[in-house]
């Protein structure tokens, strides 16, 4: 389903005074966090949302029998240990935020070969609202 990241794009978010420190809160909810650890760790199965579009089909070998293609990928998760705020904020981040919290380990059985793209710098980018809920979206 991709209607809860595109909802995510179309909604407009506020800049409130209390997020004026963007810095302060991240290196907050960061402080004792632990990457290696699922969020819920011990507990129930997490739930991860997906959607992938292909932007194109840049080649196609019927001689190799394989193709190299664009798409963007977008995963969305609740993880309780980022909650910054009771109200409904969102920060936009880039994607070097990734490294920094559990992701899921996402791949591609039987690929050929894989990679992501990178022109000027990696394009990947984290929303994460207020709630915990982070939308991870690479190319």
């Amino acid at each position: 389903m991709t209607v809860p990241f595109r909802r995510w794009c179309e909604e407009g978010v506020e800049t409130p005074a209390q997020l004026d420190n963007v810095t302060d809160i991240l290196k907050t909810i960061l402080e004792g966090y632990d990457i290696r650890l699922r969020p819920d760790f011990g507990g129930e199965p997490l739930l991860i949302g997906m959607d992938m579009v292909i932007a194109s089909f840049d080649s196609i070998s019927e001689v190799n029998m394989d193709y190299t293609l664009t798409l963007y990928l977008n995963q969305f998760w609740r993880d309780e240990r980022l909650i910054f705020s009771d109200e409904n904020y969102e920060l936009t981040l880039s994607g070097d935020f990734a490294e920094k919290i559990w992701v899921p380990d996402t791949f591609f059985a039987n690929d050929k070969n894989s990679f992501l793209h990178a022109v000027t710098e990696k394009n990947k980018m984290v929303r994460l609202k207020s709630s915990g809920e982070i939308a991870y979206g690479m190319r």
